[in-house]
């Protein structure tokens, strides 16, 4: 038996690599097999498996797998700082100044209430009522700080200037104003993502909707609710809820939340597999494209004017059905702001279903 043993390790002892090729396809391990011209193994194929046989692989294998990782892990390094540079210093973009804030203090109809801003002015004179005093620098810089950084505190900006509009017109002048001066804009809602799409990466204007916050009519009879996209998602389920009607959104943010911030990303919620998603809820938008022009999208321009509204018992010239021409609404929804931005909304609410116990 001894010299059997002595005899079959002989034979392996002159085995040689190579790649061995199966006719019902490639063998995913590798493994060694001897010569064909050895007497004693008929078969080619007559192998054992590389983890028995195989003797430590060369050094300077070693060393070309090291320089490939080495390679591949250098590359992505730099396509990652290639691209944090591309975000930080390949843009036009530059940031606001005191002569912009002037500007936005003329178009704004409440520069008190609609400015936050920690700049600091030239010393011009007229530059220099512009300049805050240093009590409300401060009450300014921690205001800012809010605007600065997402739910989560793991994203963090630097914009020195946030701009609360309070209608359509103001923030079609504000953006308009910053596509001409080529200003970085952030637009934010209720600043519950987490993800940090709403917070700026470097000194872009923050424009916030939070003033933006006005329910305007709900359709007895087709359940419409009309409101601006600065309301919070639990006011608007409370106000559909006075009426009978269930708002077909529910998300665990509601008490926060802004109704434009969920139709900018497409928010789907509990409600989702009972209501659909916000594509086959939202019934019309009003947007402010980039350059500042509105585009009403299956909505009537005079649809928030009171009397308009009375005299069309508050339907304000939106139905659930509406077949004419392209439906570009949907553009919008999920675009999170990078298309334009939402003011006014209607969604299509649901009647409540009232269940009652009918015990005997």
């Amino acid at each position: 038996m001894a010299f059997y043993m002595q005899r079959l390790v002989a034979k392996l002892a002159r085995c040689q690599p190579n790649r061995l090729v199966n006719s019902n396809g490639p063998i995913r391990r590798r493994t060694w097999r001897r010569p064909i011209t050895t007497s004693s193994f008929t078969s080619q194929h007559d192998c054992l498996p590389f983890s028995v046989l195989a003797p430590p692989p060369p050094q300077h294998s070693l060393l070309q797998k090291h320089q490939r990782l080495s390679k591949r892990s250098s590359s992505i390094i730099g396509k990652a700082n290639q691209k944090e540079q591309r975000c930080k210093f390949s843009s036009n973009l530059r940031g606001p100044t005191s002569q912009d804030i002037a500007h936005f203090q003329s178009v704004l109809s409440r520069p008190d209430r609609s400015i936050i801003t920690n700049l600091s002015s030239s010393s011009s004179s007229q530059q220099s009522k512009l300049s805050p005093a240093p009590q409300q620098l401060n009450e300014a810089t921690q205001e800012l700080a809010r605007y600065n950084q997402d739910w989560t505190k793991h994203y963090h900006g630097s914009s020195p200037l946030v701009l609360r509009p309070k209608n359509t017109s103001e923030v079609s002048s504000i953006l308009q104003y910053c596509n001409e001066n080529l200003i970085g804009i952030v637009p934010q809602g209720g600043n519950t993502g987490l993800c940090g799409g709403a917070t700026p990466i470097n000194d872009e204007i923050i424009l916030s909707l939070e003033d933006m916050d006005t329910i305007h009519n709900l359709d007895a009879h087709s359940g419409i609710l009309t409101c601006d996209s600065g309301c919070i998602l639990q006011n608007l389920s409370e106000y559909s809820g006075e009426y009978g009607y269930l708002f077909p959104l529910d998300i665990g943010s509601k008490g926060t939340c802004q109704i434009g911030g969920n139709v900018s990303t497409n928010a789907g919620g509990q409600y989702f597999f009972r209501f659909g998603g916000l594509h086959g809820t939202v019934m019309g938008l009003e947007v402010v494209l980039p350059d500042g022009r509105v585009m009403h999208l299956n909505m009537d321009r005079d649809g928030f004017d009171g009397q308009a509204q009375q005299q069309r018992n508050g339907r304000g010239g939106t139905h659930r059905k509406d077949n004419t021409g392209y439906d570009l609404k949907h553009l919008f929804i999920g675009a999170e702001g990078t298309l334009g931005i939402g003011e006014f909304i209607r969604i299509a609410a649901s009647h409540h279903v009232c269940i009652h116990n009918c015990s005997a």
